[in-house]
């Protein structure tokens, strides 16, 4: 069946037009996020209606500023305060990612001018302290290690949520609890903050934990969490060269953590891991 194509726009020219490639209209063509108005059923040659433009305009300027495809199918067609709404998100994750970036391109300039190996054996002096006990709120969980670094900034959030409901001022130190550390992939993990005398009682999943006082070795690591693996590696040979052995719980005090600064080469995270003597039953 012949179409009439007068008043249509034939793809390159429909390319020049709004500015992208054919490629890219044959390709969003094919996931369905830019139809055209008409597909000649004998050559496949593809034509477009001069008010598709504007679609096109509209998606090519959101690729520019690295929005997802799946996200553009939605963002097209919104209303403005949708549009503003999901671009405010947007930029948020694009902030996020550009603190990640500078941290990447810090690094690189170390190992670049030779300030750091690509591979550093960290050794650690044995500190060994008297942690007092406490009383914390905590929410807890078995998660597999490669969850850590999510887990515990959305626990934290929810526990102090759960506080502020209850009326309890909290101190900005969360901390988390390490128990199974002996265990390949899984961790018993509760994070949560100090109460002190606070009369509370648990509800949705939040518990109270009473820590008991212990001798522990204990390390301050300033830096992103990415590098606390190598300090429990060198904290651990640590604590057995002095014929000791590590004991859970370990306890993480997030001194200095993404709620006080954004730099994470401020974080400040104290670490504290309650040995005993290798023999000891």
């Amino acid at each position: 069946m012949k179409v009439e194509t007068e008043g249509l726009l034939s793809i390159g020219r429909f390319a020049r037009w709004s500015g992208l490639t054919v490629k890219a209209l044959r390709h969003y063509d094919e996931i369905g996020l830019l139809r055209p108005a008409h597909v000649d059923d004998w050559t496949g040659y593809r034509w477009y209606e001069p008010a598709q433009v504007r679609d096109a305009v509209a998606i090519r300027r959101l690729r520019a500023l690295r929005v997802p495809l799946e996200r553009i199918a939605v963002l097209v067609h919104a209303d403005d305060a949708t549009l503003r709404e999901a671009l405010e998100v947007h930029r948020a994750q694009l902030e996020g990612k550009l603190v990640e970036t500078r941290q990447i391109l810090g690094e690189l300039d170390r190992l670049i001018e030779g300030k750091e190996k690509l591979v550093t054996e960290l050794m650690l002096d044995l500190t060994l302290v008297d942690e007092p006990g406490g009383r914390y709120a905590v929410f807890g969980d078995r998660v597999r290690v490669d969850d850590l670094f999510t887990f515990i900034p959305d626990t934290c959030t929810r526990v102090c949520r759960w506080l502020i409901e209850h009326g309890v001022p909290y101190t900005d130190e969360p901390l988390a609890i390490f128990r199974g550390n002996s265990d390949d992939e899984w961790l018993e993990t509760e994070v949560g903050f100090p109460i002190g005398d606070a009369s509370l009682s648990p509800s949705e999943g939040v518990e109270l934990r009473e820590l008991p006082a212990t001798r522990g070795a204990e390390h301050v690591h300033r830096g992103p969490y990415e590098a606390v693996p190598d300090v429990y590696r060198a904290l651990e040979a640590a604590i057995r060269s002095r014929g000791l052995e590590p004991r859970d719980p370990a306890r993480e005090h997030f001194v200095a953590n993404p709620s006080s600064t954004d730099d994470p080469d401020g974080y400040v995270t104290r670490i504290v891991w309650p040995v005993a003597p290798a023999n000891a039953a």
